[in-house]
């Protein structure tokens, strides 16, 4: 068995396809793939460059044709962790927020969290406010209008 043989296409194809499950990047499979189109030239009795060559060209067909329609079929949704999920509720001052101190809580289903002013405006302990987004284990939080 030389290097160019069929059966070496087949074990470099099923070599590459354990790559795939065990990676799920959707990137060696167009390879293993391409490697049965090597496989497939090598049995009609093709050179190596010609199997190379078929190799290459189907590879990169197949990643330029098919791992769009993949992504797109295949695409994860975001999901939001706990802490984003708190992204536009209210919670109440239990600490004066000042930034520039680097101060300030806020309490929020019972828990405390770490705040920030969203535009460094100083929030007084008892308001209430908005969280507007997270950074890390900080919530950034803007005054509640109309309190």
């Amino acid at each position: 068995m030389t290097w160019f043989s069929w059966e070496m296409w087949i074990i470099v194809g099923v070599i590459l396809a354990i790559g795939e499950i065990a990676s799920t990047s959707f990137v060696l499979l167009w390879f293993a793939l391409g490697s049965l189109v090597g496989a497939l030239v090598a049995f009609l009795g093709a050179s190596p460059q010609v199997q190379l060559l078929s190799f290459g060209f189907a590879s990169l067909v197949l990643v330029l044709f098919t791992r769009p329609l993949s992504r797109r079929f295949f695409k994860s949704q975001h999901t939001a962790t706990n802490m984003e999920a708190l992204v536009g509720t209210e919670a109440l001052v239990t600490e004066t927020i000042d930034n520039i101190e680097g101060t300030g809580l806020i309490k929020i289903y019972g828990q405390e969290w770490p705040a920030r002013s969203v535009d460094n405006t100083l929030i007084e302990k008892g308001n209430m406010v908005i969280i507007k987004a997270v950074t890390g284990v900080r919530l950034l939080v803007q005054i509640k209008e109309g309190d």
